[in-house]
C-alpha cells in the first residue's frame, strides 16, 4: 500500500477516537505504563507536529518543537486537546500532501530516511495508539489494518 494512503487510513481510525475522548477522561490511566490519556494524546499529537515539520522540510520548526518539548507530553495539548490534535493533523496532512516522491529522503530530528519510512514509522505509532484509545473507550469495533503493511515497507521484509 502506498505509504501516504496508509497514513491517511490510520489517521481516519485515530481521529474519531481522539474526538470521542472527553476532557474528563484525560486524567485516566492508559495501557501504556505511566501515561495518562492526556499524555498519550499529547505524545502522538507532538509526533504529528514534528513529523509534519520534517516531511515539509522545516528543520527550524522541528528544532523549535524539540527545544520546547514539555516534560510531560500531555502539556503539549493546552486547554483543548481536540483543537491541538486538529492543528497537528492539519500540519501533517499538508506535509504528506506535499511529498512528491516517497522515495526521497527527509530529515527528521533523529536522522535522514526516505519519506516512505518516516510515514510507516508514524503510521505504526499512531495505529498502536488507536488500539490504546479504543480499549479505553470500550469500543466494540477494534481498529483493523493489515499489520504486515505497517512493518513491511519496500526492502524491510526481503523479497516477500
Amino acid at each position: 500500500m502506498d505509504p501516504k494512503d496508509f497514513f491517511r487510513e490510520v489517521s481516519d481510525l485515530l481521529t474519531p477516537l481522539v474526538e470521542g475522548t472527553e476532557s474528563a477522561q484525560l486524567a485516566d490511566d492508559t495501557p501504556c505504563d505511566g501515561f495518562t490519556v492526556r499524555d498519550l494524546i499529547g505524545h502522538f499529537t507532538l509526533g504529528r507536529f514534528i513529523f509534519g515539520a520534517g516531511l515539509a522540510g522545516d528543520d527550524t520548526r522541528q528544532q523549535e518543537l524539540i527545544a520546547t518539548m514539555p516534560a510531560q507530553f500531555g502539556d503539549v495539548l493546552g486547554d483543548d486537546h481536540h483543537e491541538t490534535y486538529r492543528q497537528a493533523t492539519e500540519a501533517i496532512d499538508q506535509a504528506v500532501a506535499g511529498v512528491a516522491d516517497v522515495n526521497e529522503n527527509v530529515s527528521l530530528v533523529f536522522g535522514e530516511m526516505p519519506a516512505s519510512y518516516a510515514l510507516q514509522m508514524l503510521s505504526a505509532d499512531n495505529y498502536v495508539h488507536c488500539w490504546d484509545l479504543a480499549i479505553l473507550q470500550q469500543c466494540r469495533r477494534r481498529p483493523h489494518i493489515n499489520l504486515r503493511a505497517i512493518w513491511c515497507w519496500p526492502g524491510a521484509c526481503g523479497s516477500r
